[in-house]
């Protein structure tokens, strides 16, 4: 899997499916907490697919990153 960075509406349509995608709020109050791993460049956010993809995982199975 490649390496992308998007923003955080890109991330959403790249994760879950249309029907269950959470919303950008939730996205925001994640990366605000530092739930999810981000990068700032400037004043913008971005979000590595695969990092995110990763981080998901691990904590679905109980561990942490």
């Amino acid at each position: 899997m490649v390496s992308q960075y998007v923003d955080a509406t890109r991330l959403l349509e790249i994760l879950f499916a249309k029907g269950s995608r959470p919303s950008l709020r939730r996205v925001r109050d994640q990366q605000m907490n530092h739930m999810i791993p981000f990068i700032k460049i400037g004043r913008r956010v971005f979000f590595d697919t695969v990092q995110v993809k990763a981080h998901r995982y691990a904590r679905a199975i109980g561990r942490k990153r």
